[in-house]
């Protein structure tokens, strides 16, 4: 890739009083094999960091400052996306590093609800039931739908998010936890043992098209 630091694209964006709304920053970064893909519309700030280093080369960190459900985020990822995919080399991106998943609105609570309802959890004890704890929380948050609300975004440009694997578990007692009343009224006792929080890693595999509608 061969951007200017500082480069703008436009990505269906339209002209008015803010001249970068609707557009994402590209900022090359030589001394780091990495460059930087910015958004910013509102509240939020979104970037995607491209690794250009040997060992790292298809890996995308996510960087993020937004306290907007996954929902109302899908428009700067999509834009993200579109110019990542347009700018970087098709086969280099393969896997999204997306961080903790505190840092996303109502994902924890969604973790701790599907382990508790789970079989391949125990909640007992706080562990997974037969599986390595990070294996099986990385198989709940599939089965859980983390980050699917951002698969429509990845479809429609021919790829599909799968939780490949997750780091740096945190387990609590439901009762310690934030949204314990939610999960209460779900069935979910006091004592239970919890994950609430990984740090994710997400796997981009090539998809077919979206049909067009």
């Amino acid at each position: 890739m061969s951007a200017a630091a500082g480069l703008w694209v436009s990505v269906r964006g339209q002209p008015g009083a803010n001249a970068h709304r609707g557009q994402v920053k590209i900022t090359d970064q030589p001394e780091l094999q990495q460059t930087v893909y910015e958004i910013a519309e509102g509240r939020c700030r979104l970037q995607w960091i491209v690794e250009h280093s040997e060992i790292n080369r298809g890996i995308v960190l996510h960087r993020g400052s937004c306290g907007l459900p996954l929902t109302e985020q899908a428009a700067g990822i999509s834009k993200l996306l579109e110019t990542v995919l347009a700018q970087e080399p098709d086969a280099s991106f393969h896997t999204l590093f997306a961080g903790r998943l505190s840092s996303f609105p109502g994902l924890s609570e969604r973790l701790a609800a599907a382990a508790a309802h789970s079989p391949a959890w125990d909640a007992e004890n706080g562990r997974g039931r037969t599986a390595q704890t990070s294996r099986a929380i990385a198989a709940l948050g599939n089965e859980a739908g983390l980050f699917n609300e951002w698969q429509p975004v990845f479809r429609r440009f021919g790829r599909h998010l799968l939780v490949s694997s997750v780091e740096e578990v945190q387990v609590s007692r439901a009762a310690d936890l934030p949204f314990f009343k939610q999960l209460q009224q779900q069935g979910v006792s006091r004592a239970d043992r919890l994950p609430y929080d990984c740090a994710v890693w997400l796997d981009i595999s090539k998809d077919a098209p979206e049909p067009a509608k």
